[in-house]
């Protein structure tokens, strides 16, 4: 950082600094924290400064658009079942704190009168309804599938540094099969961070 000195003291000088640019980032300006995304300057021109002055550029790591795989799974859930599918294998969370899916289908058969299934998306601490399934006690058993279907959960990440996978999970109460859900486009969300 230049300095303008006069007898020992700084003088007021005018300082302009290029907005820096950064691959798979976008720039939102200057902090005076080193711990902090606040912006203090949205870009530097004449500035004028009669004090030292550090500043640090705030970034948003842009959003990117991956796919999510599908997944289907015909076998028995029994009570208390907890099954979990990778459909995206890991994210960076450095980069990114959340994503949004985007699914086109979800599809349960309930086996069993009384059965219930519940569908999420998780990173294995946190998780997001995507929604649920239901057989009533009637004979036969009226199937009430997809009640407050999600097809676009949003998910929030339980770190922010390291990487965690997206499943799908389901828990079941009651017997339930033939689970499925189509592929998905996943929007990972950028982290905004200082550098």
């Amino acid at each position: 950082e230049p300095q303008y000195y006069n007898n020992g003291n700084i003088t007021n000088a005018k300082f302009t600094i290029a907005n820096p640019t950064r691959s798979g980032c976008t720039f939102k300006g200057w902090s005076t924290s080193a711990s902090s995304t606040t912006v203090t300057y949205s870009s530097i021109t004449n500035l004028s400064l009669s004090n030292n002055l550090s500043i640090y550029a705030v970034w948003t790591y842009n959003n990117k658009t991956v796919t999510g795989s599908a997944y289907s799974n015909s076998s028995l859930f029994y009570e208390g079942t907890q099954n979990r599918a990778t459909i995206y294998s890991s994210v960076d969370t450095s980069k990114y704190y959340a994503a949004t899916l985007k699914f086109t289908s979800l599809s349960v058969t309930l086996s069993y009168r009384g059965a219930t299934l519940y569908a999420y998306v998780s990173d294995g601490t946190n998780k997001t309804q995507i929604g649920y399934s239901y057989a009533d006690w009637g004979s036969p058993a009226t199937v009430y599938s997809n009640l407050s279907l999600n097809y676009n959960p949003t998910l929030t990440f339980s770190k922010s540094s390291g990487t965690v996978p997206i499943y799908f999970q389901t828990v079941s109460s009651g017997t339930v099969g033939d689970t499925s859900i189509s592929s998905s486009t996943i929007t990972l969300l950028g982290r905004t961070v200082v550098y």
